[in-house]
């Protein structure tokens, strides 16, 4: 659609405006609630594997419990019925399960952690800063549709001065947060936003006496105190964030998935070593019932 409208233009034709017009309606009211609402499903899928990631495996941690009372009460056994208080296979597989024991928690310790992070630092300011991107975007539209739509100009203008102060309001908590990502890419956004407003507020100056072309000129120009350059840098800004809180949120996944790679082969080659180890302490004693 915007490229008919560009031919259009091109050609002289005035209903150029109509397919700009319905490219920005569509915009505003399908791609981007399409798009606020894709990130928010995935961004749930995201937060419940975060979260059941941090959770304390506690089925892992009954097993090892039982094994180790399991254990105790069979050296106790053995200990009763044989007159020999120590048993070598049996302490043997103890100091294996003790080992693993030791292992995995400092495994899950360092997963959960990285894990935490994730959900907590990385996910979080994802979300934010994917949250105000969306709403800049939905701003933006309004802005234009402002100059194609004439006759809406007021529930325009009003549109367009909440997604400002939500952006406002937004990052303002964002930075705040003592473990935000990246907050030094956004210590100008709060200005570029004032700076947005200034020129929005010249457009509407412009549009309210008919002045549709210096109007566009503000919205479209590429002067220090037109729209675009705010806007443009405000994007880029946000960008430049997202693409940190991406980078910390997979390095904080691939932390906790290594955390817990060497664990599983370390704690299936010690209680296998622990069995074995058992099984060669009890062999001797059995004979003796031969």
């Amino acid at each position: 659609m915007i490229e008919i409208a560009r031919t259009n233009n091109r050609e002289g034709n005035p209903v150029g405006s109509s397919y700009l017009s319905e490219a920005s309606g569509l915009m505003q009211s399908t791609i981007l609630p399409d798009a606020a609402q894709l990130y928010q499903a995935t961004s749930e899928r995201v937060d419940t594997e975060t979260t059941a990631s941090t959770q304390i495996p506690l089925p892992v941690i009954l097993v090892v419990l039982t094994t180790l009372v399991f254990g105790a009460f069979s050296h106790r056994w053995l200990t009763r019925h044989t007159r020999r208080r120590i048993n070598p296979g049996l302490v043997v597989g103890a100091l294996g399960i003790l080992v693993m024991v030791v292992w995995v928690g400092i495994a899950l310790t360092i997963s959960t952690t990285a894990s935490r992070s994730a959900k907590v630092t990385a996910a979080e300011s994802l979300r934010t800063v994917t949250n105000v991107a969306i709403t800049a975007q939905q701003a933006r539209a309004d802005e234009t549709l402002s100059l194609i739509r004439r006759g809406d100009e007021d529930v325009r203008k009003q549109s367009f001065y909440q997604r400002i102060d939500a952006m406002h309001q937004q990052l303002d908590q964002y930075m705040a947060r003592r473990d935000a990502v990246d907050k030094p890419d956004l210590q100008g956004a709060d200005q570029l936003l004032v700076r947005w407003r200034q020129a929005n507020d010249r457009i509407n100056s412009y549009i309210s006496v008919g002045n549709y072309r210096d109007a566009t000129q503000v919205a479209l120009g590429s002067g220090e105190d037109d729209s675009t350059p705010a806007f443009d840098r405000l994007e880029d800004e946000l960008g430049k964030a997202m693409d940190q809180s991406r980078t910390h949120l997979r390095n904080d996944v691939l932390n906790a998935r290594s955390g817990l790679s060497g664990a599983q082969v370390a704690s299936v080659v010690l209680s296998l070593g622990a069995a074995i180890a058992v099984a060669l302490g009890l062999l001797p004693r059995l004979k003796e019932y031969r």
